[in-house]
Order: C-alpha cells, then structure tokens, then sequence
C-alpha cells in the first residue's frame, strides 16, 4: 500500500506541474495536451510517466533535446515521500489520502502564489470540499461551525467587493476558513501557533536580509508549510 501511495503521489504532482504551468499562462489544463516548452511539440504518453521518464530520457526533449528542468521531478519525488509518509503514520488510509491531497493542492498554490502572488477561487473550493470531507469521516463535522464559516465568507466577500479594500489579500483567508472546517478549536490554535512562528520566522530572515517587508509577500507558502508542520509533528 505504501508503495501505491507513493505512485499517486508522484502521478498527482505530475498533474500539478501541469497546473502549475498552464495556471501561470493562464492555459486551459486539458487543452492543448501536455507540449515541450522548448519546441512545442505534443508528448506522447511514455513521455509524461513521472520520474520514470525524466530518468529514461537522460533529462531532455526527446524531439529537441533540449533539457528538461529537474524541479519537475524533484517536485514529483518529494509528493511521492510525503504520500509514503501519511500512508505509513496515518492508521485511516482515507484520511491519509485526504490529507496527502490537500498538501499537494497546497503546495501548488504555494508555487502559484510564488510565481503570480494569484490564487484561484476553484482551488480554495476543492480545498474546501477536501476538507469538509476529512470532517465527515473524522467525524469532526460541526454544523454550527460550517454554518459560522459560511457566514463568515460572504461577510468577507462582500468587504471585498468594496473598491475602498479591494487591495486587501483576501485569498489568504478563505484559504484559512477552507482549513478552519477541518480543524477543531484546539487543532486550530496549535496550527496557528505554527503559523506564527515560521511567520516570525521569515519576517526575522528578510530583516537580516534587509528586504523591504512591506513589499507583497506571497503567504499560501507559509500557510502549506504550517499545515505540513502540524500534520507531521502531530503524527511523529
């Protein structure tokens, strides 16, 4: 099973390189199928199996021979370990593949985030959906707190829309009301615990760094690495 696991996860990450890359061009992921960045042309099947066939093609095009950046299969490797991590630390193998899911989906917008400081509403939305689901088989599913968050969204939804704020980052905290539906209070002050210290974390290195703080920094990326933070020390 952990080796089954940790196939989805490398075919998952494939699948969110592909997000990724298309998010950033603002492309369409199921049309045009998968190209070379390079030359353009269309990839077969054998040329899109991950890890596999970055090995076999010894890193490059094989039209081109252009080569072909590594952080696709780093990306790919490193989703695969984390899916072998949940599998073997979490007993509900359900739960284990929730859970994997949404850190994948989550360091996807990281990178997104990252490269576009753009977050999309239909990843918040299958976040959310991941997450109502962990609640309902974790039996952890509050009707007053689904109830409170939905409130509590188009509350901000509608602050949103004003064009006094509209600068604010809004996609932050629907990502962080996506979370609050899968999190019990208690849960919930640990992970934003967390939160708070690698933000302080980070705050601290762009000051030495002397990088101008008040620049917009993306903030998913320290959202996923708390989440990872919580799941993994919960569960080690």
């Amino acid at each position: 099973m952990i080796l089954i696991f940790f196939i989805l996860g490398c075919i998952m990450a494939s699948f969110g390189n592909v997000v990724i890359s298309r998010g950033i061009k603002d492309e369409s992921i199921i049309y045009p199928r998968s190209y070379c960045d390079n030359c353009g042309k269309t990839l077969k099947w054998f040329n899109l199996i991950p890890l596999i066939s970055y090995i076999l093609q010894f890193g490059k095009c094989n039209y081109c021979k252009e080569k072909i950046s590594i952080k696709y299969s780093i990306f790919e490797l490193v989703n695969g370990i984390i899916y072998m991590i949940n599998c073997q630390k979490i007993d509900n193998l359900l739960v284990a593949l929730i859970i994997s899911l949404e850190m994948t989906l989550l360091m996807v917008m990281a990178i997104i985030d990252i490269k576009t400081l753009n977050i999309y509403n239909i990843q918040i939305f299958i976040l959310a959906i991941l997450a109502n689901f962990y609640s309902f088989i974790t039996e952890k599913l509050n009707f007053y707190k689904m109830i409170f968050t939905v409130i509590l969204y188009f509350t901000l939804k509608i602050i949103e829309n004003k064009k006094t704020i509209k600068k604010l980052g809004f996609g932050d905290i629907y990502v962080l009301l996506a979370l609050f539906i899968q999190f019990n209070i208690n849960n919930f002050a640990e992970f934003f615990i967390i939160l708070g210290i690698i933000s302080g974390i980070i705050a601290s290195l762009l000051l030495i760094s002397k990088k101008d703080i008040k620049a917009k920094i993306p903030f998913i990326p320290i959202i996923t690495l708390s989440f990872m933070s919580f799941y993994f020390i919960e569960k080690f």
